[in-house]
């Protein structure tokens, strides 16, 4: 008897599963023809602001360097030692949230972070440039993000310590190169740009940048993507896409609000429409769908958008807001 009901029912839970997929795609459908128009176009181009943090005051600068050799360095061994003296990074003894810059023994900076790691030394023939990484100012839970600092060491001159609050790299590996033009760090991919800075020869910081070509998401970025949609079926309200996505852990928002920042495989705004058309039905669509519509690639200018939340804004960056 039992054995007879089991198709019956099995037909009965595909025949459902086949009505919440139609109902899912004819309200995302309906959903879709109230979505809001992006945002006007805004100027791509990035600005290195006036304000750097530094220590020590810079000579009147030739236009031209001459590099000699670049190498990687790390303090984790004493102090870094150069023609004009020795170079150290410690944490400081009166905040755990502070490193001090020392110079043959003296404190020349302190550098608000909660970790710091030198990474290379360009050697010209009247200056060293040493890049080292700062990551976390504020006292945060989680900071997967660093700031490049540019330390500029001359012969019977204090050093020179340049960091700017809007430049930051996703990892503290972040490629750094010379040449006679300057000290350059690739910062990488942001909001649909590959950026880079360049310490110039006048101690000036340059910042470049080129689109990023969209694509399709990899298979891990939209697994992350359908697990949070998952949680948008959870919410109580509906009326918001921050109502929608309340469920939504802290951690998978910092994860996924990574991946909108650092990548450009997903849309912003369907991702929006399919978490209030979860929360609305109480189910989330196939896998295939989210591929589909959420993985397609990222909009041009969905960064710009003033209407995506958490997802634009979770991510901590080192910057002031």
């Amino acid at each position: 008897m039992l054995g007879s009901r089991l198709p019956a029912a099995l037909a009965a839970t595909r025949l459902r599963s086949a009505a919440c997929r139609a109902s899912f795609a004819l309200v995302l459908a309906l959903a879709t023809l109230y979505a809001c128009m992006p945002d006007d176009e805004q100027s791509a181009d990035q600005r290195v602001p006036s304000a750097a943090s530094q220590a020590g005051a810079p000579a009147a600068e030739s236009a031209v360097l001459h590099l000699l050799r670049i190498e990687s360095v790390s303090d984790s061994d004493g102090p870094l030692q150069t023609r004009w003296g020795d170079l150290a990074v410690t944490p400081s003894k009166d905040s755990a949230s502070r490193y001090d810059i020392l110079w043959s023994g003296a404190v020349v900076a302190a550098m608000p972070a909660r970790s710091f790691v030198l990474a290379r030394r360009a050697e010209f023939t009247d200056r060293d440039v040493v890049v080292g990484f700062a990551n976390c100012p504020e006292d945060v839970a989680v900071c997967s993000y660093w700031q490049p600092v540019w330390i500029v060491l001359r012969p019977n001159t204090r050093p020179l310590v340049l960091r700017y609050g809007n430049l930051f790299s996703g990892g503290r590996r972040a490629e750094v190169s010379a040449d006679d033009t300057g000290v350059n760090v690739e910062l990488g991919l942001w909001d649909g740009a590959h950026r880079s800075a360049k310490l110039t020869p006048r101690n000036e910081v340059r910042l470049a940048s080129r689109p990023g070509e969209p694509g399709r998401a990899d298979r891990a970025t939209c697994r992350a993507v359908a697990d949070a949609l998952e949680y948008c079926t959870l919410a109580r309200r509906c009326d918001s896409f921050e109502a929608s996505s309340s469920a939504v852990p802290p951690g998978t928002r910092r994860a996924l609000s990574q991946l909108f920042h650092t990548t450009t495989g997903i849309d912003a705004q369907q991702f929006v429409l399919f978490c209030n058309t979860s929360c609305r039905l109480g189910f989330t669509p196939s896998r295939r769908m989210i591929a589909r519509d959420v993985c397609r690639g990222a909009l041009p200018l969905q960064w710009a958008r003033g209407d995506l939340g958490w997802l634009s804004r979770e991510v901590y960056t080192g910057r002031s807001s």
